[in-house]
């Protein structure tokens, strides 16, 4: 299913009416929602996703050409060896993995995600310091900005990005097991959410008491991601 969305600078309205309207068939059909927004650059692809979808995302930029010349001169064939470079990984377990922040709340995966739990990934082109380009949201941002700024190659970047699209939409469409990785979900859950909640919650135990209720709900929270991650280990013994 192809989508697009109305009102989404007024809060989500256009994606939120319609998950709320086929909440039903929606989670007990969909599997995969890809998301994209807009392009505000040309450095490098980047990606922001939950931990199950990573394998995938990274296996299929490795299959889409560089459409950078300045890039492929440089013997970095394909939109992964920008990628890797350009943002590299923060994940000690997994440093052939770049970097791929957790979706944020301002474009229309939220719905998806946050009320009825489909994996999710928004995806585009970007620079490498993170912020949007100065004519953001603004009346200049017009075809002829992305011919002559952004993407001045035949509209190369955009292609590239139209590739990786339906590259991950065929791999899900076709793959006889759905590619979600619980292994790379569990580990991540465990050892990065997890960790960083208790981190954060520790020191509040001597100068706090009323968080001696967040303690315990962590407390629970870390047995039950050890179990999880007991079963996913289970299951994927048996490949």
């Amino acid at each position: 299913m192809f989508c697009n969305w109305d009102a989404e600078e007024y809060g989500l309205i256009g994606s939120t009416e319609f998950v709320e309207e086929f909440e039903k068939q929606l989670s007990q059909r969909a599997i995969i929602y890809l998301n994209v927004d807009t392009i505000s650059a040309n450095n490098s692809f980047d990606a922001s996703t939950i931990p199950s979808l990573y394998q995938a995302i990274v296996d299929v930029s490795k299959r889409i050409p560089n459409p950078m010349k300045s890039e492929t001169k440089r013997a970095r064939k394909t939109m992964y060896d920008t990628w890797i470079r350009t943002f590299p990984s923060n994940m000690p377990s997994y440093p052939h993995f770049p970097q791929m922040n957790i979706p944020g709340g301002g474009s229309d995966h939220v719905p998806f995600l946050n009320f009825i739990g489909i994996p999710v990934v928004d995806f585009r082109y970007r620079n490498s310091s993170w912020t949007e380009y100065p004519l953001y949201h603004t009346l200049y941002e017009t075809p002829y900005t992305n011919e002559h700024l952004f993407d001045t190659k035949n509209l190369a970047v955009h292609r590239a990005v139209g590739q990786f699209w339906a590259e991950l939409a065929r791999v899900f469409a076709d793959s006889p097991i759905i590619p979600l990785n619980i292994t790379i979900y569990a580990d991540t859950l465990l050892n990065v959410y997890v960790h960083k909640l208790k981190k954060d919650i520790d020191p509040l135990k001597h100068r706090y008491p009323e968080a001696q209720d967040a303690r315990e709900q962590l407390s629970h929270l870390i047995r039950n991601c050890q179990e999880y991650m007991g079963k996913v280990l289970k299951v994927t013994a048996y490949k």
